[in-house]
């Protein structure tokens, strides 16, 4: 077990990350370095621990192909040199950006690649490929073929079900105290690019205490490997213009207290067999969460969607769950069973809008002690309510001055004491 350290909102350098002291990661350079080992940096392994800091702005990572070899014979360069602009196109050199070499890759079977943090006060549109770039700190000159920003990769797969790596963010002292530590897409990468992608079967990451934001496509993409034994607690993902998590190979994870608002697509997107604890998706343009197969989902708040709740697999379970003014329906179930029990599903009262909808009336999903209030129709012709006694143990249409919420507006769906179906008596029969 290590300790280590990053302040994102700092300039590269090649740092141990040991120490809050001096010596810690430096900007999503270093953050990255601190996943794959890089340079100077150790990489993570099971049970360490990650303090980050401050605010990453994700439009200074910037991943160059250039017409020369690096290293393995080529270019003599390190992690931390200074990388400028050349001046081919006029200028001169270093006038238009600056930045410090992170890491080089190898591509099409050479080392022809190379990751650069920009300095504070650039981004990727002041480059021009024409001028070429010159490594300042070795004095050479070379082409540049592309470029292009980059997300955070977590590309390798350190921690284990039972010792996860830990990354955790902290306010300036290095204290825990709820303070997020920020990925901030600037709503400026170019192409469309995640902020954070998961590649390579990466598992048992526990990430406590982050915001992600206007990211130009993904603001985390977990869709091409499964990543499976993860943990969120409070991370906020919002203002991204695809998904705020597409985790359609995310699977066998656990996310608490996460928020995910006002993305262009869906709020929060997982896969099979996780469960979501008091999460909240608000006016995300498409789903407000989306399930694959086996979902858990308790004290979880959708509002302002186009669907709150999509279960697109089978067996999901929704208990104690809030379904509030989406565009088309509270809850969704694709060709599927599932069970809806003591939740709320409330002001969805468009033309053919429903409480709880089924693809398919042969279809069969429990409704049980379910509250429903405001909508066109509650329950689709596919929804079977359960009888307790002889008697239906849903309730609805009572008229509740705002739902029972104590205030819509400011998202506080807490129940007031006088709203009605709540301490509701459950009766086993005898």
């Amino acid at each position: 077990m290590a300790t280590y350290y990053c302040d994102l909102s700092q300039d590269f350098a090649d740092q141990t990350g040991a120490d809050a002291a001096g010596n810690e990661y430096y900007g999503s350079g270093g953050f990255q370095a601190a996943i794959r080992g890089t340079g100077n940096a150790t990489a993570l392994v099971a049970n360490d621990d990650l303090y980050v800091k401050g605010t990453a702005p994700m439009d200074r990572l910037v991943l160059f192909d250039i017409d020369t070899d690096v290293g393995a014979g080529g270019l003599n360069w390190a992690i931390g040199d200074a990388i400028w602009n050349d001046n081919d196109a006029g200028g001169a050199q270093g006038d238009d950006w600056q930045g410090r070499l992170c890491e080089v890759f190898v591509s099409g079977g050479g080392y022809d690649e190379i990751l650069v943090q920009l300095d504070a006060d650039y981004d990727q549109t002041d480059i021009n490929a024409a001028d070429g770039l010159w490594n300042n700190t070795q004095s050479d000159a070379v082409n540049i073929d592309s470029f292009n920003n980059v997300p955070i990769y977590f590309d390798t797969n350190p921690g284990t079900n039972t010792n996860h790596v830990r990354v955790t963010g902290v306010n300036g002292a290095w204290t825990e105290d709820g303070t997020r530590a920020i990925f901030d897409g600037e709503g400026n990468q170019t192409p469309a690019v995640h902020i954070w992608q998961f590649d390579n079967t990466t598992d048992a990451w526990w990430f406590t205490d982050i915001e992600i934001d206007e990211a130009t496509s993904d603001g985390i993409d977990a869709s091409t490997a499964i990543s499976a034994a993860n943990i969120l607690v409070n991370i906020y993902i919002h203002n991204c213009t695809a998904q705020g998590l597409d985790g359609s190979a995310f699977s066998n994870s656990i996310l608490v207290l996460c928020r995910f608002e006002s993305n262009g697509s869906h709020g929060g997107h997982v896969d099979n067999n996780c469960a979501l604890m008091l999460c909240q998706a608000l006016n995300n343009t498409d789903v407000g969460f989306f399930s694959e197969v086996q979902v858990t989902f308790i004290g979880c708040v959708s509002h302002g969607n186009g669907t709150g709740f999509f279960a697109l697999g089978e067996r999901s379970f929704f208990s104690h769950c809030v379904a509030d003014g989406n565009a088309t329906r509270g809850f969704y179930f694709e060709t599927v069973q599932g069970v809806v029990m003591a939740c709320r599903t409330t002001n969805h009262s468009g033309a053919g809008d429903f409480g709880i909808e089924t693809s398919a009336a042969g279809d069969w999903t429990v409704s049980l002690y379910n509250y429903f209030e405001d909508n066109n129709t509650n329950r689709d012709v596919g929804i079977r309510q359960i009888r307790v006694n002889g008697a239906v143990a849903d309730d609805e249409d009572n008229a509740d001055t705002n739902e029972g919420y104590t205030n819509i507006v400011t998202h506080d769906f807490n129940l007031r004491t006088d709203a009605t179906h709540q301490n509701t008596a459950v009766e086993l029969n005898a």
